[in-house]
């Protein structure tokens, strides 16, 4: 089997001391665990460790952050869940797909919070809330979004956004917002605009990350 990152990604998402190893670590306290060597049985991050120990040219300790809050994120999933999950993937070419795209996300976060977001998405699926294809593609969404513009997806009204329009279009652009129609405003000073909809991905978005 091959011991590449990404198909040791997949693999790791079954690994069954998960919320053993992660589940009760502080954010903080993350980059300490994985230099003490504690997490080394995870098989991702024993991959990356090595391959930067020899000098390879994979990401820094913030990439391995990143894997690693992923991860912990995922292992509040029942392990029997997440062995199901990865036996899905029947062929080395659909476990190198899926660790592959994971890795490629994780590794363009600007921030902390979209590895978690990705993962409470990637959860949702496991627990059989969200079809694969459908989470994949609010994985790839989170990637294309601006992390703060997602604090006013959680409190969104339907309707003209005033001063928030410029947030609005950034949301409607990335596939969370869909555009329903447009007002003409009125004479007592309501300028109008477009009218933003929650669309189906930015419900889903909301209850399952958000």
């Amino acid at each position: 089997m091959s011991n590449t990152p990404d198909t040791s990604l997949t693999r790791s998402v079954a690994t069954e001391s998960l919320a053993d190893l992660l589940g009760n670590i502080s954010e903080t306290a993350i980059d300490s665990v994985i230099e003490s060597g504690m997490l080394r049985d995870i098989p991702i991050i024993g991959t990356i460790t090595g391959l930067m120990k020899a000098g390879r040219d994979v990401r820094s300790a913030l990439f391995l952050r990143k894997i690693a809050v992923f991860l912990q994120e995922l292992s509040q999933t029942s392990p029997e869940d997440r062995r199901n999950f990865v036996a899905q993937f029947d062929s080395e070419e659909k476990r190198h797909e899926f660790g592959q795209t994971v890795l490629m996300l994780l590794d363009r976060s600007e921030d902390i919070a979209k590895p978690r977001l990705i993962a409470k998405i990637v959860s949702a699926h496991i627990q059989g809330s969200i079809e694969y294809a459908k989470a994949m593609r609010l994985c790839a969404i989170i990637d294309r979004c601006y992390s703060q513009d997602l604090a006013m997806l959680k409190e969104f009204r339907e309707g003209t956004q005033g001063d928030s329009t410029p947030i609005a279009e950034s949301l409607l652009a990335v596939g969370l917002l869909s555009n329903g129609g447009f007002d003409g405003g009125t004479a007592g000073g309501n300028d109008g605009g477009v009218i933003y909809v929650l669309n189906e991905y930015g419900r889903l978005l909301i209850q399952y990350a958000l």
